[in-house]
């Protein structure tokens, strides 16, 4: 019986690390349609249209399951969560603007040892020696790219650099707290309050810094909201089932989604240091699939 309940745990973490690799892939494209307009269009709007979106599109599953408003306690919890939500979208999405995509990947790549270390903190999470040499082996790998990338790099500049760092902090915090709401409520509920408090929380200073750009390119602002929604439904089913340590590794694969979208949509051809560095984000995403916890 023990070793089928092992089993039966090894495959459900195994699904759960693929949905983490498959919901950070589909943000991965969200983040590089936002790169793409982030030029021309201002970061507040982007933000609030992204999330308004994803409030629409997270709504009718939200609906389906519940036909009253959850709890106060439960409100109170993921409008703190949408605070560090938001915190994280303003800064990376204004990074993305600013800074090459790989570079930009590299510098907010931090967060994996934070989610590990708040795990440790506020869940009682205690990653065992593969989870934490997972870790270490991806942050070489992104230590290896940064190197590279700003060395040749003459876009990257220190308020970008520091948005960046910024937003692993906050997405750390996000993530953390969404471990910790996964287990308890409903995975609609989870998406659609995160949509819905974001875009509330953006409104006030969306409209004050409005400029009407974002609405010629309404069609792309419906598309980053759908890609939105369905990332961060894998990624809230995904942490259901596996502890935050092990997935935060896992979030060095966006990386490699970063470098191949960079290369497809914006030309920025991977130096041989990001290549190299590639390599080892991949092994660490490998061992930490593999890792007891």
């Amino acid at each position: 019986m023990a070793l089928a309940g092992e089993q039966l745990t090894g495959r459900r973490t195994t699904w759960a690390v693929l949905m983490a690799i498959l919901g950070i892939g589909v943000l991965s494209v969200m983040d590089a349609a936002v790169k793409g307009i982030a030029a021309s269009v201002p970061t507040w709007e982007i933000v609030f249209l992204r999330y308004a979106f994803g409030t629409a599109f997270a709504l009718p599953a939200f609906l389906a399951g519940e036909r009253r408003l959850p709890p106060l306690e439960i409100l109170r919890a993921h409008f703190l969560r949408s605070i560090a939500v938001v915190l994280t979208a303003l800064t990376f999405f204004y990074a993305l603007g600013v800074l090459p995509l790989a570079v930009c990947l590299a510098l907010s790549f931090t967060s994996p040892i934070m989610i590990a270390l708040l795990a440790r903190i506020s869940l009682g999470e205690r990653p065992g020696a593969g989870v934490l040499l997972a870790i270490g082996v991806g942050f070489l790998g992104v230590l290896t790219v940064l190197f590279g990338e700003l060395q040749r790099s003459g876009g990257a500049t220190l308020a970008g650099i520091l948005a960046a760092t910024i937003a692993a902090g906050t997405y750390a915090v996000s993530m953390v707290s969404l471990k910790a709401r996964a287990a308890r409520d409903r995975l609609a509920t989870i998406v659609f309050l995160q949509n819905g408090f974001a875009a509330l929380l953006v409104a006030p200073l969306a409209a004050v810094f409005w400029t009407g750009s974002g609405v010629t390119r309404i069609w792309w602002f419906a598309l980053l909201g759908f890609l939105g929604t369905v990332g961060h439904y894998a990624l809230a089913w995904s942490y259901r089932h596996a502890d935050a340590s092990r997935l935060g590794a896992i979030e060095y694969t966006a990386f490699l989604w970063a470098a191949g979208l960079g290369l497809i949509f914006f030309g920025e051809i991977p130096s041989l240091a990001t290549l190299a560095g590639a390599a080892l984000i991949v092994v660490g995403a490998f061992l930490a699939a593999r890792a007891r916890s």
